[in-house]
């Protein structure tokens, strides 16, 4: 009996803009370019479904960044293009409320798609999938930073970013796996680097009994670790996410991932991509294009492993975010705004787009976390 078996992981999936237009056209024939054989070999597919799957009709909720939603017949050109399990743990998967998330899994479920990561309340977004695959029984969890989209009871939404139930987790799921595959979703955009806290968090995960960690959210590709013979992997980029403006730089560069999975433990392959630059979808890089990503990697894995030289990008990336995060906070008020506002001729400065802004940098860790 083969007790070997392979599973593909990629990063953000939101089909918007012009691959909502290739979607409805019917024009889905080569999106995936020459990536579509990794996905069709694989034991199992998997990607980060980044947006609900709904109508107009639903409303978006408060909340800071963009709302995104997609329409529900992407679902089936996830079946068609041969991926079996979407994870739905992001800070997306809620911006069209709980109608918006029942849409979606509606939709999933008509096509046959499973998912992980969110449900119609904690119990059910936190119970890992559980699949055999190739002789090996396998247990997948997936977790995202608390940012407008998560749930800790009764109410519908994401599995949370939680290190201590997160832990009671990995070692439930291993009871019975012979593989535990954690797949989360955190981190701070556009910077290729994690935190120190991200490399504590996920080593934690090893330690707690996963045998490998897949993080994406950062919308940009970054390095890897072997970590007690175990990978991390902590960004692997956007893997379809098409915007205006988002031409040619780092957002349009993405690696899929291929695990490789047997008794003995976890081997991997990256396959380095562009997607959504001059065209929508996906173009496997080659040659040239290829051995500099595969180089820069690199060049980031060294720095994940001096643990000194992280801490000193990670406080010059503070640095750098430092005026935003001023911006947020600071009221920019004097007296003469106080005795307005006192008297009521001026609103309480803090509207709802401010709260939220307030309320965010609290909840979600990569924004509370300081250098």
């Amino acid at each position: 009996m083969s007790t070997s078996a392979k599973l593909l992981v990629t990063g953000d999936f939101c089909p918007i803009h012009r691959m909502a237009e290739r979607l409805g056209s019917g024009g889905e024939t080569g999106l995936f370019g020459g990536l579509q054989s990794f996905i069709r070999e694989a034991d199992l597919a998997v990607t980060n479904l980044e947006c609900p799957l709904t109508g107009p009709q639903r409303g978006p909720i408060p909340k800071t960044g963009p709302a995104m939603r997609a329409r529900p017949e992407a679902a089936g050109f996830l079946k068609r293009a041969g991926f079996g399990l979407v994870t739905l743990a992001n800070n997306h998967i809620m911006d069209y409320g709980p109608e918006g998330l029942r849409d979606t899994l509606e939709a999933l479920e008509a096509e046959g798609v499973d998912w992980i990561g969110a449900g119609e309340d904690y119990e059910q977004a936190s119970t890992p999938y559980r699949i055999r695959l190739g002789g090996l029984e396998l247990a997948l969890i997936n977790v995202a930073e608390n940012e407008w989209s998560t749930t800790t009871g009764r109410q519908p939404g994401a599995h949370p970013l939680d290190p201590v139930r997160n832990a009671q987790r990995i070692r439930e799921a291993r009871e019975g796996a012979d593989v535990v595959i954690v797949i989360s979703h955190g981190g701070h955009e556009h910077y290729e680097l994690p935190s120190p806290r991200m490399k504590e968090l996920f080593r934690f995960f090893i330690d707690q009994g996963a045998d490998a960690v897949v993080n994406h959210h950062t919308h940009c590709v970054s390095g890897y670790e072997r970590y007690r013979g175990k990978p991390i992997f902590y960004s692997l980029g956007n893997f379809v996410f098409d915007l205006p403006g988002r031409r040619n730089a780092p957002w349009n560069t993405g690696l899929a991932l291929l695990l490789e999975l047997s008794a003995a433990g976890v081997d991997f392959e990256l396959i380095p991509f562009d997607q959504c630059d001059e065209q929508a979808g996906i173009v496997l890089q080659e040659g040239a294009a290829r051995e500099e990503t595969l180089d820069h990697l690199e060049a980031l894995n060294a720095i994940i492993q001096d643990d000194e030289q992280l801490q000193e990008r990670y406080r010059a990336f503070c640095r750098r975010s430092a005026k935003l995060y001023n911006a947020y906070i600071e009221p920019h008020s004097n007296r003469y705004v106080h005795a307005l506002r006192n008297r009521g001729f001026l609103p309480y400065m803090p509207r709802s787009r401010k709260r939220c802004l307030l309320v965010n940098m609290v909840r979600c860790e990569a924004t509370r976390e300081g250098p």
